[in-house]
């Protein structure tokens, strides 16, 4: 499923981020947040 269209206005620098930017450890970087998460899953159960 693409997710993208969900996910437009929630990139790292936005107001509400729903994606992680460069975070320790590297391999967390740039993968959904909690709120990125849910958001995930509703456009999954839609």
């Amino acid at each position: 499923m693409d997710v993208r269209e969900a996910f437009a206005d929630h990139g790292v620098c936005a107001d509400e981020p729903w994606i992680h930017g460069l975070v320790s450890p590297t391999a967390d970087s740039c993968h959904p947040n909690k709120a990125g998460q849910a958001a995930y899953f509703a456009a999954l159960a839609s």
